[in-house]
């Protein structure tokens, strides 16, 4: 899982110049992406966990973090897992457990600012298969809502969860519009999100898409992408000629599509260079 998260965990982001003559170091408050789980090459589950922090080359690289005066790495997660799903919740780095080993777990954990994962809450059903989510802000008189998908693959129910310390918001039904396999879904405005899957229980050559609206608690349907995408990573881009959903690779795929949300339509895009399956994608700029 990885997300955009503003460098709440004290960081060593110390950009220094060097000249002939003098040193002059500057410390500057930065975002981060926060980068946990996952699978390696060989597909071996993992749990390690890292901030990247944009330098002024614009190349990210792993930083320590700062706990109580000394630098050390950010603590590997307490499961090692896959297909998990995070975000930047209460002010935390939060993961709900994906797919593990030894069964599944329903737990999501938060990472304190003094460097310890702690369990938050458990959702209702684990993510034992797939996990994906967005956060939006003041929903429902929340200050944060987590919308979780995944814990019933062969269902269309999903969680809602809000508030410090988080409590599931029940009366939030958000049912999915059908039975979906492995979604991806990435918020779009203060109120959309983005979502795209194989269904499962109809037949199709390529992915069904849809906007829900957690104002109206609505699903617009959108054109099916134009290639059929497994695990693809997704994400939102913003630039002077519109706004854009891009989606990226998904099992033995190295295409990427780009749909066009003003005129609702899919182009292909550049190709990634390597077959990328279950990924993540964010914007790292407007």
């Amino acid at each position: 899982t990885i997300y955009p998260t503003d460098t709440i965990y004290p960081t060593d982001t110390t950009d220094t110049t060097a000249t002939t003559a003098t040193t002059t170091a500057t410390t500057k408050t930065t975002t981060a992406l926060f980068v946990a789980t996952g699978v390696t090459g060989t597909s071996t589950a993992i749990s390690s966990v890292e901030i990247l922090i944009e330098g002024i080359n614009g190349i990210y690289t792993s930083k320590q973090i700062n706990n109580i005066g000394s630098c050390s790495e950010v603590p590997d997660f307490p499961f090692v897992t896959s297909s998990a799903t995070g975000a930047l919740f209460n002010n935390l780095a939060h993961i709900c457990v994906g797919y593990k080993t030894g069964g599944p777990s329903a737990q999501c954990l938060k990472l304190r600012t003094d460097a310890v994962w702690e369990n938050d809450f458990n959702l209702h059903e684990s993510l034992k298969d797939w996990g994906s989510s967005v956060v939006f802000e003041n929903w429902n008189g929340a200050q944060q809502s987590w919308w979780i998908v995944g814990g019933e693959p062969n269902g269309v129910e999903t969680e809602v969860w809000g508030g410090n310390p988080p409590a599931e918001i029940s009366n939030e039904n958000i049912t999915l519009p059908l039975v979906m396999n492995q979604a991806c879904i990435t918020k779009i405005s203060d109120y959309e999100a983005f979502v795209t899957a194989i269904p499962q229980t109809v037949s199709a050559t390529t992915n069904f898409a849809w906007i829900f609206n957690i104002q109206s608690n609505t699903w617009t349907r959108l054109p099916n992408t134009r290639e059929k995408r497994t695990g693809p990573a997704c994400g939102f881009m913003k630039t002077s000629s519109g706004r854009f959903v891009v989606l990226a690779g998904g099992f033995q795929l190295q295409t990427t599509e780009i749909f066009n949300l003003d005129t609702q339509t899919w182009s292909m895009g550049p190709n990634i260079g390597g077959d990328t399956y279950g990924g993540s994608m964010v914007s790292v700029k407007d």
